[in-house]
């Protein structure tokens, strides 16, 4: 992601860490992150709203792959589950505020599996101020749901062989509609009114209609069947044939399983800050590092200690390497045991030592040095400029194969621009053969022309020995602009061979070109 400061490249971020808080905690108003603690102020939910408009609804949307990753079962196995013929999901998620108490809520969540959307839970109209009762809506036409009764298409009803875009049916907010109105544009705007004329007209052959309970502020509890509203009312109506055609572990594939894969990515992902702290010179070993402090760069020092030594040559190679980083600095890890000062004394000035004196009981210590690629001389962080301790956090993080997810802000930051380049070559490398997803918030060109150069080589049969081959569609380019009328974002589309196929707006770089000339 590129943009000028102040662009909304750190609102997309901070739109990652909202999402996580809300389907790790159920928490639709964070101050603090998941990722980072209390290092990034959200400020809450009416702080994320575009100009902070009360009745302005928000809507976040993730796109999954699930070729390599399946559904969660819920309950027993049956014969009829989706899980498997599952191969992509989008879910989308819309927040805004209650009309009275301003809290914020979830408006609706909509569930797409393969292409088409399958499921759209709603606040239930009777139960609108709470958050532990739904109402959703099945695309009975949905080809995963093929064994299931659905009313065929005819010649004399060709919309009803067209996919079924529950989009269409989800309400407006207030804002919303009355902008729509301003705009003449009501008419071709989703309402309120629509789905109620949709089920009165074909609704019941489309469409199956269900009352949930068990949610917490709008979401589902994980690891959980879904449950019918009456299962455990027994003062209400029993359920109707109509809502048995589906099993709970089939509602809860389709209504909950998404949700808890896109949880689960967000949960095991990892967010590395714009300010990376320098480690104290005696960092202590305490078991795993804590997630959150992977935002100030604490954790990746820690990991350092831990790892095994293949792992700590590996991040120690792309540190001096000429041909990755190029620092001119390795690492070295040292393991050994503090003996108390009358031992050292002893040793210094070649006293005999006790007898029954067993090193062994003495307790272990480890530190992370960093070598100096010429003198061979061994320094810690505090001894060596800013921006190795603002880079080292930066590779551990993209190396490390426990997270499939990274979030990075400037992680150019106090680095010199030949070692930038370098970052475009490990950043593929997580990418393309990590299977890392990898979002950057940059200033940058010399790491992006390096991440060019690189697909151009691999394009024209030239890329060097030993580095990560790259294509066009591995890298997406996003330009964020901000001039006044709200944040827009154009992808900047590459060719098979790394060049862009329309030019940057205003000029590539221009501030470069214009010094340069």
């Amino acid at each position: 992601m590129f943009g000028v400061n102040s662009a909304g490249k750190s609102s997309v971020l901070h739109s990652m860490h909202f999402m996580r808080s809300v389907l790790e905690h159920h928490n639709l108003d964070p101050s603090g992150s998941p990722f980072a603690a209390d290092d990034i102020d959200l400020g809450g939910f009416l702080n994320l709203l575009h100009k902070h408009e009360v009745g302005r609804r928000m809507v976040l949307g993730y796109s999954i792959d699930l070729s390599t990753i399946d559904l969660p079962e819920y309950g027993t196995t049956t014969e009829f589950s989706i899980s498997e013929r599952v191969r992509s999901a989008y879910v989308e998620f819309a927040f805004g505020l209650d009309n009275q108490d301003r809290s914020p809520r979830i408006e609706y969540y909509l569930v797409n599996l393969n292409d088409q959307d399958v499921a759209l839970v709603l606040p239930d109209e009777v139960n609108i101020a709470n958050g532990e009762i739904r109402s959703a809506f099945i695309n009975l036409r949905h080809p995963l749901l093929d064994s299931v009764a659905q009313s065929p298409g005819t010649a004399e009803d060709p919309a009803a062989n067209a996919p079924l875009v529950l989009r269409k049916l989800i309400p407006t907010s207030q804002l919303e509609d009355a902008q729509r109105q301003r705009s003449d544009h009501l008419e071709n705007s989703p309402s309120a009114t629509e789905l109620e004329e949709y089920q009165a007209q074909r609704g019941h052959r489309d469409l199956l209609a269900y009352t949930l309970s068990g949610f917490v502020n709008g979401i589902p509890r994980w690891g959980k069947l879904v449950t019918h509203f009456t299962d455990d009312d027994q003062q209400g109506e029993p359920d109707s044939d109509d809502t048995r055609v589906l099993t709970r572990q089939v509602l809860s594939e389709l209504t909950t399983g998404p949700l808890e894969v896109l949880r689960n990515l967000l949960s095991a992902g990892r967010a590395v800050g714009p300010l990376r702290s320098i480690p104290p010179r005696r960092l202590a070993l305490d078991g795993h590092p804590k997630e959150t402090d992977w935002y100030s760069g604490l954790a990746a020092w820690q990991r350092l200690l831990e790892c095994s030594d293949a792992h700590l040559q590996e991040i120690s190679q792309w540190l001096s390497d000429s041909d990755r980083l190029s620092t001119g600095y390795g690492l070295d890890r040292i393991v050994a045991r503090e003996l108390p000062e009358e031992v050292l004394r002893s040793l210094v000035t070649g006293n005999r030592m006790p007898a029954d004196l067993d090193i062994e009981t003495f307790p272990m210590t480890k530190r992370v040095l960093l070598t100096d690629s010429l003198n061979r001389v061994k320094v810690t962080p505090h001894d060596v400029g800013v921006g190795l301790s603002q880079l080292i956090p930066v590779v551990v993080a993209a190396l490390d194969r426990s997270s499939d997810l990274l979030l990075v802000e400037q992680p150019e930051l106090h680095i010199h621009p030949r070692v930038q380049v370098g970052l475009g070559d490990l950043f593929l490398r997580a990418a393309c053969e990590y299977g890392k997803n990898v979002l950057i918030e940059t200033h940058s060109e010399a790491m992006l022309l390096r991440m060019m150069k690189r697909i151009r080589q691999t394009q024209d049969g030239e890329m060097p020995a030993g580095l990560t081959p790259a294509k066009h569609s591995d890298i997406t380019i996003c330009l964020l602009q901000n001039e006044g009328q709200g944040v827009t974002l154009t992808l900047m589309r590459l060719n098979r061979r790394g060049e862009f196929i329309k030019a940057w707006p205003k000029g590539l770089f221009e501030e470069s070109l214009r010094e340069t000339f």
